[in-house]
């Protein structure tokens, strides 16, 4: 009886060493294809990130020119419009000054 236990008990355990080993096997080729995949999809990740740096730094500076220009054509053309509506207002002055003279006259 012992003989035959002892048998059993061997083969169940060596059953199970088998097994043992094909799981490990198995697991480490799915960590270490895991770890390949992460370190590739990191990468990806940086570089997407570095791309998207460059593009918002480039954006922000053209979007900073543009306000800068619009600043200065902003500051020149309320410049020139100050300067025709004092220009039209000493025309005006003078205007109604000889209309009403012109009016007293007759």
């Amino acid at each position: 009886f012992w003989a035959s236990a002892s048998r059993e008990a061997c083969l169940s355990l060596s059953s199970f060493s088998r097994f043992w080993a094909s799981a490990s096997r198995a697991a480490c080729l799915s960590l270490s294809s895991f770890s390949r995949f992460w370190v590739s999809a990191s990468r990806e990740a940086c570089l997407s990130l570095s791309s998207f740096s460059r593009f918002w730094a480039s954006a922000s500076k053209a979007a900073c020119l543009s306000l800068r220009s619009f600043s200065r054509f902003w500051a020149s053309a309320s410049r020139e419009a100050c300067l025709s509506l004092s220009s039209f207002s000493r025309f005006w002055a003078s205007a109604s000054k000889a209309a009403c003279l012109s009016l007293r006259s007759f």
